[in-house]
């Protein structure tokens, strides 16, 4: 770990005594000795980028995947899948969300510093991606007091999530108007996403800005959203965003370490996690080719297991695994964001009314193209004209909500936390919930804060903790809704 990241790890927003555990947190690969404050920004791209898809890739599976049922642990103890959400999980998730957060910010301040006008716009797209990351999964959290440290701000305020995402859909139109002039970065070797190509980086910049805005479409009323997102789609000259699923984010690591998917060193990442019922069942009935990219049979029969289910029981004998090969080799890439997202919310924004709706169905079809084009181009595999066209008819659009959205969420398979936040935004899909489960039976609607919270930021804590109960109707825990999801709207939460 280089001098930067141990002074950055130090002064994580938290206020917390961090330690350095496990593998995400002894990841950094880079073996130059810089001093925090003199680094040339372009020197911390490459660990940034790479930490970043890291601390996403990790939790893809083990906690999002297990949670959301795209897949489910194969274990005989409680594990995620059962919501027992460890105090260590969440601290750990936190910790390492706000460590890389910590690291883009820092990046963006050099970049200010220096006039490196490209690097402060790749900077901001990742801590932007990042803190929505962590406001996602926690609710309201530090943000504009939390890279402070060094003026001596050592207990940040809690923001509201509104607030945090007001902010994230400023910087990301910032990023697209800085990459909308003609800047470039000296070192394009150390850009492992797209190798220096601008267009591409304020494309990403333009389709994250969509996934923000759509992430708030259930305050629509209150915040003119279906505005906002007709803007962005109706004028390509001022916001590109992808138009083929080439142009996607997508992290491709090397073969050999350092610069690996974080699950190519696991020789047992298939049999830990088994196929959901969910999942197999829906792709079965869909006649839909990637089943076999995302899962490989035990046997001659796919097989889902029981999410939440009495894994004592052997019923998850049998179940169908995660496909290694294509998911968890040590080359395998990470997506940050696909172009099949933007075409779903295009589709979602012509359902809705907000653009054409004529266009609709349209949309709907091309979104579930990219994504089989984006899983045939990552894993090599050919899917058969036979194949693609059974499935788009047994997928044929029906005009509802669940149909559109329950596609969306088979298709985000693999992109970190999306599959969870789709979930909690819109309802979709219907999944259903495993005997065994705790938290009342309730799928997780976020994570309660760690523990180090309370105690080292107590003022702040209590004001957020304070939010939870008077303004979320709940408490610091698992049950209790986020700003923007469907069921705090239909609580009446302004």
């Amino acid at each position: 770990m280089n001098i930067i990241s141990k002074v950055l790890f130090l002064s994580l927003l938290v206020g917390a005594i961090v330690s350095c555990k496990g593998d995400i947190t002894d990841i950094n690969h880079n073996p130059n000795a810089l001093e925090y404050g003199t680094v040339n920004p372009e020197n911390l791209m490459d660990d940034l980028i790479y930490n970043a898809s890291r601390v996403q890739t990790s939790q893809t599976f083990a906690t999002q995947g297990d949670l959301i049922q795209y897949c489910v642990r194969n274990s005989t103890s409680l594990s995620v899948n059962h919501y027992n959400i460890s105090t260590s999980l969440v601290y750990n998730i936190w910790n390492n969300l706000y460590r890389w957060t910590t690291e883009a910010h820092h990046m963006k301040e050099r970049s200010v510093e220096t006039g490196n006008k490209a690097a402060e716009a790749i900077a901001i797209i990742m801590e932007s991606l990042l803190i929505q990351n962590i406001t996602d999964i926690y609710g309201d959290v530090p943000y504009s007091d939390a890279f402070k440290t060094y003026s001596g701000v050592t207990k940040p305020k809690f923001d509201t999530q509104q607030q945090i995402y007001q902010a994230l859909e400023s910087n990301l139109r910032y990023a697209n108007e800085i990459l909308a002039s003609d800047v470039a970065i000296s070192n394009t070797a150390k850009d492992k996403l797209y190798g220096g190509d601008m267009t591409l980086w304020r494309k990403f910049a333009n389709s994250l800005l969509l996934r923000v805005l759509m992430r708030q479409s259930n305050r629509d009323d209150q915040l003119g959203i279906s505005g906002k997102i007709a803007a962005v789609f109706n004028d390509k000259n001022t916001y590109p965003v992808f138009e083929n699923v080439k142009e996607s984010a997508v992290l491709y690591y090397d073969a050999v370490e350092p610069f690996v998917n974080y699950y190519g060193t696991s020789t047992t990442f298939g049999d830990s996690y088994k196929a959901s019922e969910f999942m197999i069942g829906y792709m079965l009935e869909k006649s839909d080719p990637r089943i076999g990219l995302y899962y490989e049979k035990d046997g001659n029969d796919w097989k889902g297991g029981v999410s939440g289910g009495y894994h004592s029981d052997g019923s998850m004998v049998g179940a169908s695994m995660l496909n290694q090969p294509v998911l968890g080799d040590f080359s395998s890439p990470f997506s940050f964001f696909r172009y099949d997202e933007v075409l779903f919310i295009k589709a979602e924004a012509a359902q809705r009314g907000w653009i054409d709706s004529s266009k609709a169905a349209d949309l709907y079809k091309d979104a579930n193209i990219a994504s089989l084009d984006y899983w045939q181009m990552v894993s090599g595999k050919t899917i058969s004209d036979a194949d693609r066209n059974a499935y788009l008819k047994s997928i044929s659009y029906d005009g509802t909500y669940r149909q559109l959205i329950t596609q969306k969420f088979v298709a985000l398979f693999g992109v970190g936390y999306e599959g969870w936040d789709e979930y909690r935004r819109t309802g979709f899909p219907e999944l259903k919930i495993g005997p065994a489960t705790m938290n009342d039976h309730i799928l997780p609607k976020r994570f309660m804060y760690p523990l180090q919270e309370s105690a080292n930021n107590p003022d702040s804590y209590l004001w957020a903790l304070d939010r939870l109960i008077n303004y979320y109707k709940g408490g610091d825990d698992m049950k209790t809704v986020v700003w923007w999801s469907a069921e705090a709207v239909k609580m009446g939460t302004e």
